[in-house]
């Protein structure tokens, strides 16, 4: 028998997350900050240089997660061929001379 098809295009019901996972993530997040702490207490003139980086950088991840947890999954899928374009072209990029910089 067939079934008949809503009339809504995307249904939004996000449930709710994980909480062992974000637990777990945030546990390991947490680690990671200490231990940047704990490596860069005598590698730079302020102490806290490279820990203030991870926590900013820890917060614009934290925000784009949210962000990605937000958006219906089905939305993103118009928007798989040009990322891979796009991501085959960086990859190319890299081998071009002349592009970025040399350290040595």
């Amino acid at each position: 028998m067939l079934k008949r098809r809503s009339s809504r295009k995307y249904t939004t019901s996000l449930g709710s997350p994980d909480a062992t996972i974000i637990f777990i993530v945030g546990g390991l997040t947490l680690f990671g900050l200490i231990m940047v702490y704990s490596a860069s207490f005598l590698a730079h003139s302020n102490t806290f240089h490279f820990f203030i980086r991870q926590i900013l950088f820890t917060i614009l991840g934290v925000g784009v997660g949210v962000a990605a947890y937000l958006i219906d999954y089905r939305i993103l899928t118009k928007l798989i061929l040009p990322g891979l374009i796009l991501s085959i072209l960086l990859l190319i990029a890299v081998l071009i001379p002349g592009i970025g910089k040399e350290i040595q």
